[in-house]
């Protein structure tokens, strides 16, 4: 079975090494040939440069597991490419996307996101390949509303991916019921949709209490109460509500220490001018293998999001990662399936909104974190119900249905 999955932009993107690459090293040993096609600006390839780096790092992950084919723009030297560049996406991915699936006998295009679907269903028309439409989410619903002629693409490129796609993957099942609910249509494509969970890979995410002792201490963290933000400062993550509820935690526990995981650049700049000290804080732009070590030094993670539709279908990967790293969750309500695992396995608190969270929840997050058992119990919550090899034998099982139909 050869399969050719196209990438949602640069190998660089931090999302693939835990959503992407894993699964394609785990079903490259079940027999799944894979080719990856992906899409990189000149710059974000040269070697010293973070995402060059995490460009090479992806290509040493996918080494004797996957073909790898990249198109190369020149966005800041070549005007009309950068002006026009999702143009050429379409343009040259789907003419490179048509000669790779003839030249490697490609049964199946896996494309994650809209322009690669596109990109696909365009293969699909010359080829016959079988089309996987790997829905991130709607891409429709998160562009600001004043951008009406970008909406209404994005929500045509949405009706052509469902309706000719042969599978679609959604990361929970509130977005499936959501999407089925819209109309008769949508209603019309259950069948086909698919839920696969975003995962944690355990190669990468690992828990003992040996391991956060020695890094709290190399941190010079042992004795801190430290409270974990994974995610850049946008708004729709409610980043100034994650600053109010740590000053809380800071009152309530005055050893308290904001660690941040975030590649914003602005963030620094944010957290100054919130009022938090310098010293109860720190902020790390890591690498994907370096995240498990300073995810294992929090006490627990924060996980907010916006009211907009896009957080209540939503499957936020750092969930998974928090708990397969031992921290239990402080969490909004209707965030995707993830208050749902977060009640069953009792591994965080759960608030519907912010009065909630400041009367009630913040305390309860406070006790649940004492108890003794809890890291271990988050641990056991992630390899349970997110782990890696279930969601990479859910992708297994639809190339299989669509490569016998």
């Amino acid at each position: 079975m050869n399969v050719l999955f196209i990438v949602d932009g640069s190998l660089s993107n931090p999302i693939l090494f835990s959503q992407g690459i894993p699964h394609i090293q785990e079903n490259s040993s079940k027999g799944v040939n894979y080719s990856v096609l992906s899409i990189e600006n000149t710059n974000s390839v040269l070697p010293g440069t973070k995402t060059g780096d995490r460009y090479m790092d992806a290509v040493k992950e996918l080494n004797g597991l996957a073909k790898v084919y990249t198109i190369l723009f020149d966005l800041e030297k070549n005007v009309i490419q950068r002006k026009l560049r999702v143009f050429f996406w379409i343009l040259l991915g789907t003419l490179k996307g048509i000669k790779v699936v003839k030249s490697d006998k490609i049964n199946i295009v896996h494309a994650r996101s809209n322009i690669p679907t596109l990109i696909a269903l365009f293969i699909k028309l010359f080829t016959g390949a079988k089309v996987i439409y790997d829905n991130r989410g709607l891409v429709s619903d998160e562009i600001p509303p004043n951008r009406k002629m970008r909406i209404f693409l994005e929500k045509k490129l949405e009706e052509a991916s469902f309706k000719y796609a042969d599978a679609i993957v959604v990361v929970s099942r509130a977005f499936k019921e959501y999407l089925v609910s819209l109309n008769n249509k949508m209603k019309s494509y259950s069948s086909k949709i698919y839920v696969i969970e975003n995962s944690f890979s355990p190669k990468r995410f690992k828990y003992s209490s040996e391991l956060r002792d020695r890094q709290l201490n190399l941190h010079n963290l042992k004795g801190r109460f430290v409270v974990v933000y994974s995610g850049p400062a946008v708004r729709w993550q409610r980043f100034d509500l994650v600053l109010e509820v740590f000053k809380v935690f800071k009152k309530i526990k005055p050893e308290s220490f904001l660690l941040i995981i975030s590649y914003d650049t602005e963030m620094d700049i944010i957290v100054r001018k919130s009022g938090i000290m310098e010293q109860d804080y720190s902020i790390y732009n890591l690498s994907a293998m370096e995240v498990n070590n300073y995810l294992i030094m929090g006490d627990l993670g924060l996980i907010f999001r916006d009211e907009r539709i896009r957080s209540k279908v939503c499957a936020p990967i750092k969930f998974g990662e928090y708990l397969a790293s031992g921290l239990p969750i402080l969490l909004m309500d209707k965030v995707g399936d993830s208050s749902d695992i977060t009640r069953k396995f009792n591994v965080g608190v759960v608030f519907e909104n912010e009065k909630d969270l400041f009367d009630r929840a913040i305390k309860e997050m406070i006790e649940l974190t004492s108890q003794p058992d809890i890291k271990l119990r988050c641990r056991n919550a992630a390899e349970q119900d997110l782990s890696l090899s279930s969601s990479a034998q859910k992708y297994l099982s639809i190339y299989k249905e669509l490569n016998e139909q």
